[in-house]
């Protein structure tokens, strides 16, 4: 798997000739210790003692360990450097392959994290998508509601008057239409009874020459009049006009079915933490109205008392009818 670190770096040749032990005081000792050696052997006259003899072999065995001491040394320090060379490139190897693994890690992950995000952009589309398309039926759903509701509570119209034929005479005429006509389910609901149309017993009498003892008269009262008895008159309620110091505040907007448009304000009878809903006029429109307002203010609507419309405030004058179309995040983009 590794090659030599010498063939593997040619720098680690020059390195290894450069480990040099200087030999010259080893061959310095052994010369000296050879030269002991001969000068004992010369000394003994050719016929060394046993100690002379010992002691010009220790001479010689000294100085041939003198002579190989640097070389065994150098060789040394070679072999330790060799070692540590080695040991940094198999280090130097088990790291590279480690960093390569974590590159292709990183580079899985990255490919998890782009498929991850698109499929959450996918989800999240969908849901934006879901949730337009249940948002336009539940408005569709209210309006159908509340044109029910209106059409349910609306009582049925009163029959047109037919016109007198030939045959007919006025009085007959008068009569039929002096009779009672038939009471509404809204009228029997509140215990109230038609009342005749006005005008026609007049005319009877008028027919009848002032006498209150004609058939026409008596099928409409069901008794002889009297003209000198005062006839009760006939209360009509009368319209009531708008009062000049009411603040009118109109709010046009489709808000969803179950939510409700509610107003705050430094207004009388309003507070800016906490809001009072405002009142259904028709499908799309509530109004909040007062007649306390008497200097100018601030208002704000809320979507269920909770979130704010895109406008921050709208001012208001004493008296002023204010028509506003306050528009709010979807539902979706608040999520």
């Amino acid at each position: 798997m590794f090659s030599h670190p010498s063939e593997a770096d040619p720098d680690c040749e020059t390195a290894l000739d450069s480990i040099r032990v200087p030999k010259w005081p080893f061959w310095m000792a052994d010369g000296i210790l050879l030269a002991f050696a001969i000068m004992v052997f010369v000394r003994a006259d050719g016929q060394p003692s046993h100690a002379t003899l010992l002691m010009a072999v220790l001479a010689v065995s000294i100085g041939a360990v003198a002579f190989l001491t640097p070389y065994l040394f150098e060789l040394l320090l070679r072999y330790r450097f060799l070692a540590d060379r080695w040991d940094g490139m198999i280090i130097a190897a088990t790291l590279e392959m480690r960093l390569k693994q974590l590159h292709a890690q990183v580079e899985s992950l990255n490919k998890a994290h782009k498929v991850i995000s698109g499929e959450i952009k996918s989800l999240t589309q969908t849901l934006h998508n879901n949730n337009e398309m249940l948002s336009a039926r539940v408005q569709h759903l209210e309006q159908l509601q509340v044109q029910s509701n209106i059409a349910t509570a609306e009582p049925p119209a009163c029959e047109k008057p037919t016109e007198p034929t030939a045959s007919e005479t006025p009085t007959e005429t008068a009569v039929a239409a002096e009779q009672p006509v038939a009471a509404t389910p809204m009228q029997q609901a509140s215990g109230k009874s038609p009342r005749p149309r006005p005008g026609l017993l007049d005319r009877a009498m008028e027919q009848g020459n002032g006498s209150g003892d004609t058939p026409a008269v008596k099928r409409i009262i069901g008794r002889t009049f009297s003209p000198h008895l005062v006839s009760p008159e006939v209360v009509t309620p009368k319209a009531t006009k708008p009062k000049s110091n009411e603040t009118h505040v109109l709010a046009r907007v489709l808000i969803g079915v179950g939510n409700k448009p509610y107003i705050r304000g430094d207004l009388p009878g309003l507070s800016p933490d906490k809001g009072i809903a405002m009142d259904f006029r028709e499908i799309g429109v509530w109004q909040w109205v007062s007649s306390e307002v008497v200097s100018p203010g601030k208002i704000r609507i809320f979507r269920n008392d909770q979130d704010p419309e895109q406008a921050s405030f709208h001012n208001v004058e004493p008296g002023q009818s204010l028509e506003i179309q306050p528009k709010f995040p979807k539902l979706s983009e608040k999520i």
